[in-house]
């Protein structure tokens, strides 16, 4: 492919030995990279030129670019439209400080870098000035800049290991760091931490750009609970329309921590005591005066009874899970595992409670279970309890990450 250089446009993303441009060949728009004047006889950057191009144009991946044709003392590339990651940095963007967009970034870096370490190749120039970012969000960051790029079977990372800190890492750990250098940068440090350590692995890495485990079931607990505390606030702040239905009232308790299954009981009204509807003046048609109707022949004994069902057993699992995270040997691989199945048994716990409520009580929405539960003593010390243990292992996994 000839390029005519007469009408080529430079660019400014010339590097030390190598000049940029932009041009149209055969109605193809192109980024050429030439090698400065001075250095086009000298045949160990002759010999680089070729072994760029030999590994580029066996390469094919969304993140890098496509080698297109080479003419001795420059390659042809697919021009990458798009400003350099330094620049965005520099300029500080405003797509930087998207937490997602950058998660994003990351991950298409990790994944480029495993397709370079599949096929033997070491970039070893990963930095943010060889990242190219499309002002398009359907296109892919791209890396650019393989004229340090190293081939074999990864028996070593050619380049300067002590730039990276990689004396005596795995094989392609210093593209990592490179990431890590980046992640750094974009102030995402747990990511740089992953990036630093010696064995470091792709799967690693995006274990904790990927990381929903704890966090998932955290915020859909933390959900669920504000759908049941919620209720429960306006049951006894605001709900006069529930003011006068228990006979007995239910105080709360701050005692928690030695709370069991087998000793959690609720301050409960004779068996013979009803839930008494009042409903407020005008109201008497609304949708919560017609769960009230369907309820009130029922005592506050039978919530109690089938939150302790099905929520009983889940409770007990308590002490464990303190045990597990008080245990300074114990990961937070293993934390983020056990908290993951305690989540979900508590949603299946939570979810037969509305079942059977719904059932006992006739209730067509699950939504209607909601203040019924806020009459619950029993209730609400589970999930008192069970928002203390979330809160203990989102602080505990972090810190030991």
């Amino acid at each position: 492919m000839t390029v005519d250089f007469a009408l080529a446009k430079p660019l400014d993303r010339s590097g030390s030995t190598c000049d940029a441009y932009e041009c149209t060949v055969q109605r193809r728009r192109v980024f050429v990279k030439r090698l400065k004047a001075g250095y086009r006889d000298n045949p160990l950057y002759r010999a680089a030129f070729d072994k760029e191009y030999d590994l580029g144009v066996s390469l094919s991946h969304p993140s890098l670019p496509r080698y297109v044709g080479f003419g001795g003392d420059y390659i042809v590339m697919d021009f990458i439209e798009g400003d350099t990651l330094a620049d965005l940095i520099t300029r500080g963007d405003s797509r930087l400080r998207n937490r997602k967009f950058v998660r994003r970034l990351l991950l298409e870096l990790v994944d480029v870098v495993e397709y370079l370490h599949r096929r033997n190749i070491v970039h070893c120039d990963i930095k943010a000035d060889n990242v190219i970012i499309s002002p398009y969000d359907d296109r892919p960051a791209t890396l650019i800049d393989l004229d340090k790029a190293y081939t074999s079977w990864l028996g070593t990372t050619h380049g300067d290991a002590r730039k990276y800190g990689c004396d005596g890492c795995a094989d392609g750990a210093i593209d990592f760091r490179g990431i890590g250098l980046i992640a750094e940068r974009l102030r995402m440090r747990r990511v740089a931490k992953v990036c630093a350590a010696a064995d470091v692995t792709p799967e690693a890495i995006r274990e904790v750009l990927t990381r929903r485990g704890v966090a998932k079931h955290i915020w859909v607990v933390v959900l669920i609970g504000l759908c049941c505390v919620l209720p429960s606030v306006w049951y006894f702040t605001a709900g006069n329309s529930y003011d006068n239905r228990v006979g007995t009232v239910v105080p709360d308790s701050t005692e928690t921590d030695s709370v069991t299954a087998d000793t959690v009981t609720s301050v409960r009204p004779d068996n013979d005591t009803k839930i008494v509807d009042e409903p407020r003046e005008g109201r008497s048609a609304d949708k919560s005066t017609a769960t009230v109707e369907r309820v009130r022949e029922k005592t506050v004994s039978d919530i109690d009874s089938i939150v302790l069902l099905h929520y009983g057993p889940l409770f007990k699992r308590h002490v464990y899970l303190r045990e597990l995270v008080a245990d300074s040997t114990t990961t937070s691989r293993q934390l983020r595992m056990i908290i993951n199945k305690y989540a979900d048994a508590q949603m299946e716990a939570q979810g037969a409670i509305m079942r059977d409520l719904m059932e006992h009580y006739g209730l067509d929405n699950v939504f209607e279970t909601h203040p019924i539960l806020g009459t619950s003593d029993a209730w609400r010390r589970f999930m008192t309890a069970d928002s203390e243990i979330i809160s203990l292992y989102s602080r505990e996994i972090p810190r030991r990450d």
